[in-house]
């Protein structure tokens, strides 16, 4: 009998994609937003962070998973199905209004291809390279493993780090990629299944490095939103292309605990925290795409409400929470059908057998 999952790991995924659809609700480009620190321009800038840590946790709870796990072709059909489907929908909307561009050329009309969900396609390209991943996981001896871990992360996240303040985007030092990071975090979500990181056995220590590390990036947003005039007048720093990337040490670091916190809870099953969880691919497909961004720009014109809201925090989780739940009965009715609908194929075919050996 195989186990069913483990439900904090699926609430967490859920609260993951609950960080993500906070930061595409909650992001305004910097242009609109300004350079002066306003407790609404802190805000939008922290659901920066929650968003790219949103990702992070979703790769760790893949490598987590899958580094265990057997490769599924019905599952990756699955998964491929449902990304064509969302993305057949947008297109046929933005043919219908074109007020709503997806880019032009054929090319744009392919939703995995031409990457209309970026994060779904790197999850899927990563899904398929999952059993040579694991390859690599099972024969690299453990100090190897984590010395190669340690080394990308120099790479990609330390030195990025440390020379972004001097204007460069983080996300493109070192030719860094979302699917490239994206595999680092399967690494890091396979290290934390087969091993453990021992600073962080104890939930206090998480606990601490948690609230220490999310102190850290209040005080980034408060300092560099302060300096970034000064800055940028002597061609320092941009702090949207610093804090919006998934490479950001902060959201590394608390990406990691948070993860870490979920995982030594105790094992506990809920159905319907695991119904629930089962909805969040289609939910950040369902929420991410060109017709959401119009209506949240032109419709309800949630941008410019943001910056002149007198309470842009509970703006910003109601918008959150009424897109999830939207999105979340969308899904579920629709793997209801499926699910319906594979009954009465079964029904079928088991029905032609029976008439065929009679």
């Amino acid at each position: 009998m195989t186990k069913k999952r483990n439900s904090n790991i699926e609430l967490l995924r859920i609260i993951a994609m609950f960080l993500i659809v906070w930061h595409h609700w909650g992001y305004i480009n910097s242009e609109a937003l300004g350079d002066i620190l306003t407790y609404n321009s802190s805000v939008i800038k922290l659901s920066y962070f929650l968003g790219k840590m949103g990702v992070n946790i979703f790769f760790l709870i893949t490598g987590y998973y899958l580094c265990k796990g057997k490769f599924n072709k019905k599952k990756l059909i699955s998964v491929v199905a449902t990304t064509e489907f969302y993305g057949l929908i947008v297109v046929i909307i933005s043919c219908i209004n074109p007020n709503i561009k997806i880019g032009e050329g054929f090319i744009f009309k392919l939703p995995l291809i031409s990457s209309m969900f970026w994060f779904a396609t790197d999850y899927i390209i990563i899904y398929i390279l999952s059993p040579y991943l694991n390859i690599l996981i099972k024969n690299l001896p453990k100090e190897k493993f984590k010395k190669m871990i340690i080394t990308i992360i120099i790479i990609w996240c330390i030195i990025p780090n440390a020379f972004g303040i001097l204007g460069g985007n983080i996300g493109h030092i070192f030719e860094f990629t979302q699917l490239g990071w994206g595999i680092v975090m399967y690494f890091i979500g396979a290290y934390i299944r087969n091993n453990s990181i021992k600073i962080l056995k104890k939930q206090k220590n998480n606990l601490i490095v948690l609230v220490v590390t999310f102190v850290l990036i209040v005080v980034e947003i408060i300092l560099f939103t302060i300096l970034k005039e000064p800055l940028k007048s002597i061609q320092l720093y941009d702090m949207n292309l610093y804090i919006n990337n998934a490479n950001n040490i902060l959201i590394l670091i608390s990406s990691i605990v948070l993860f870490n916190i979920f995982i030594n809870m105790k094992y506990r099953k809920n159905e319907y925290i695991n119904l629930l969880a089962s909805s969040m691919f289609g939910v950040y497909l369902l929420h991410s795409n060109v017709v959401m961004e119009y209506i949240k720009k032109n419709i309800l014109e949630v941008p410019n409400k943001l910056i002149e809201s007198n309470t842009p925090l509970i703006m910003t989780l109601s918008y959150t929470f009424n897109v999830m739940f939207i999105c979340c009965i969308i899904e579920l009715t629709r793997l209801t059908i499926v699910k319906i609908a594979k009954k009465i194929i079964k029904k079928v075919q088991k029905r032609k057998k029976i008439t065929k050996n009679t």
